[in-house]
């Protein structure tokens, strides 16, 4: 891990050698965005986790949950007995989990490529490495607080 963050280091001090100055600031204010979908989209999955592994925990927390849809042993019979047209992310928690933490990680790259592509023909390939960077890093960073802080934290086993 520690040569990770070293690769990290010496990458970032090389791009931001440039002849121009490169704006921190702007591109960290444009990754709030991707930043906060990327901590809905690890909170998802961290609950998600719990539900599946940790349920007599998220029961103790929250004790009058509908069984029928937040245990899994339970709720994945609801997608049978739906009717058609009814999608199967609307019966049960572990669908409904899984579609907010995929479309979450998706909207996250969707907004966080808009960002960057605002000002690609401008800028020189070093500041478009360090924006993707940026961008990166940051929506790594928040699904991980997020997936940790409701997994890890909140449905903690004691």
């Amino acid at each position: 891990m520690k040569n990770l963050f070293l690769c990290l280091f010496l990458a970032l001090s090389f791009l931001a050698n440039a002849q121009e100055k490169y704006d921190f600031k702007a591109s960290f204010k444009r990754a709030i965005a991707p930043a906060c979908l990327g901590f809905t989209s690890g909170v998802s999955g961290g609950l998600r986790e719990a539900t599946m592994w940790r349920k007599d925990r998220f029961f103790d927390l929250f004790p009058k949950a509908n069984r029928q849809y937040w245990d899994n042993n339970l709720s994945l019979k609801n997608k049978y007995t739906r009717p058609w047209y009814i999608p199967v992310q609307l019966t049960d928690s572990y669908h409904m989990l899984y579609a907010v933490h995929n479309i979450g990680l998706a909207s996250a790259s969707i907004v966080g490529t808009a960002h960057v592509s605002k000002t690609w023909k401008t800028r020189s390939l070093k500041h478009k490495a360090l924006d993707i960077l940026i961008q990166s890093a940051c929506t790594s960073a928040a699904y991980l607080l997020g997936s940790e802080l409701t997994f890890g934290v909140v449905f903690k086993r004691r």
